[in-house]
This record gives C-alpha cells, sequence and structure tokens, in this order.
C-alpha cells in the first residue's frame, strides 16, 4: 500500500508489510549467506525465513513488482539492530519497513509539486538469539561492508532450520541500516524494538 489518503493530501502512508500477508506467512528466521573467505565479489544475501513459504515468496513478488529486482531508491528499509532488550540480553532484531523520503524523491521526478508533509508507515521485527560467538553476523557484515550490496531473498524455515531458499526472488540492496540498542532515539523507526514483543 502507497498512497495519499483522500481526506488529507498532506499525508503519505506507506506500506511494504501489510499485517495479514505477513501473518500468514509467519516470519520465523533470518539467515545471512556470505563468502567465508572474505574474497568472493558475489553480494552477500540476507533471507528472510518464513514458515509459510508460498505466502513469503507472494509478500517478495509484491515487492519486485514495485521496485524491481534492485531497490535503485532504497524506498524499502532494512535495518539490524544489536544489543539488549528488557528481558532479552542476547541475540539481535531485524526490522523491516520503508523509507518514505526516498520514495518522494522518486516520485519527484515525474510530480516536481508532490511534497507531503506527514508521512505513516508501518514496520516488521524479527528477534534472533544466535548461539554463543555465533559469526554468521558478523562475517556478513563483513562481506557486505566490502562489496557495498547484498542480495535480500525468501526463505523457508521448516523443522527449526532453512530448509530452502529462492534466489530467483531476489532484490538487490545498496542501504543496510546497523544500530546498537543503546544508540537508538526515541524518533527513529526502530525505537520500536523496545515496545514490540519478540518474535513478531
Amino acid at each position: 500500500m502507497k498512497l495519499n489518503t483522500p481526506d488529507s493530501p498532506d499525508t503519505f502512508i506507506q506500506s511494504f508489510t501489510d499485517p495479514q500477508e505477513w501473518s500468514a506467512a509467519k516470519w520465523a528466521a533470518t539467515a545471512f549467506l556470505y563468502d567465508p573467505g572474505d574474497s568472493s565479489h558475489e553480494p552477500p544475501s540476507l533471507a528472510i525465513a518464513f514458515e509459510n513459504f508460498d505466502a513469503g515468496k507472494r509478500i517478495f513478488d509484491g515487492w519486485i513488482e514495485r521496485l524491481g529486482h534492485i531497490d535503485t531508491y532504497e524506498e524499502l528499509r532494512i535495518s539490524v539492530i544489536e544489543g539488549p532488550l528488557p528481558g532479552d540480553p542476547r541475540g539481535y532484531s531485524v526490522f523491516v519497513s520503508s523509507n518514505p523520503l526516498n520514495t518522494v524523491k522518486r516520485k519527484q521526478l515525474d510530480q516536481p509539486d508532490f511534497d507531503p508533509a506527514l508521512f505513516i508507515r508501518s514496520g516488521r521485527l524479527n528477534r534472533m538469539n544466535p548461539a554463543p560467538r555465533s559469526p554468521h553476523l558478523r562475517l556478513f557484515k563483513s562481506h557486505f561492508a566490502r562489496l557495498g550490496r547484498y542480495l535480500l531473498l525468501p526463505a523457508h524455515f521448516k523443522d527449526s532450520q532453512i530448509q530452502n531458499l529462492d534466489s530467483g526472488r531476489s532484490i538487490e540492496k545498496h542501504e543496510l541500516n546497523l544500530f546498537h540498542t543503546t544508540d537508538l532515539k526515541p524518533h527513529q523507526a526502530e525505537y520500536s524494538v523496545f515496545s514490540t514483543p519478540t518474535g513478531d
């Protein structure tokens, strides 16, 4: 959903995470694919793993219809928030939302007068609790830092592990927002990690 509300043309509502679609897909895990030798020229991948793989693939089909296989204007916002949360001192959160300011910039190429004053967006969080000293996020970040791009793709989570990946539905991105919970400010969308139950 991406539209101006009829009764308030100055308000821009944007959502890449339709609640019904995500409830049906059941985001259960996040997986990182990378080159452990840190020498590959292929980008690493961040896989959003769904229990209902078909529903998860439909989410990516919708994104690709809107963005293509390359998110040129970085309208889809992906964030990784490391650090402790109340009642959960270990792990990290992955946050999927949108960047309405980037969408406005794209729309202004054809509609220079498009300049909403108020933005409303939604997001979705997944909390991960990896094994102590797990290297996967660290090595993914190292691979991403070297190449400056990564692929976002859907995966199937079943029986407590990743069963399948769909690289044909990948979306290339160059922006990845990295935070630590101790540095988050109330005005940031990622601050919602403090109010959203883990596992949502």
